[in-house]
């Protein structure tokens, strides 16, 4: 992945890492950040990025749950740290796992995104 950046007339071209990583691997990270905490402490901002009335989940969630792809913005670092998919129930309760499920954290300049191959060795 790369990013573009211009400076003085200079263009720059930074080069990102990315790492796959299994669905428990990235789970561990996104809870040892406390992302989901500090979400609902308000020092993430969450921005909805997609949001869809499924007309059944997978999750066997009640009828009109939205699945929703949510992208975690850090106020102090000012860029997207985390990028997650939830179940949001009518109640305005998670459903599922009543958390949040990862798909991709940013963290020490490093893109950490999830392996879909990993999840048919995962128990």
């Amino acid at each position: 992945m790369f990013r573009s950046t211009r400076r003085a007339g200079k263009r720059t071209v930074t080069r990102r890492t990315v790492r796959k990583v299994p669905p428990s691997r990235l789970r561990a990270m996104f809870n040892e950040g406390r992302y989901y905490e500090r979400a609902q402490a308000g020092l993430i901002i969450e921005q909805v990025a997609v949001d869809s009335h499924p007309s059944q989940t997978a999750a066997n969630e009640p009828f009109c749950t939205r699945s929703q792809l949510v992208t975690y913005i850090d106020l102090a670092q000012g860029r997207t740290v985390a990028k997650v998919h939830q179940y949001l129930r009518t109640d305005g309760t998670l459903g599922a796992s009543h958390l949040p499920d990862p798909k991709m954290i940013y963290q020490d300049g490093v893109i950490y995104e999830l392996d879909e191959s990993a999840y048919e060795f995962e128990e």
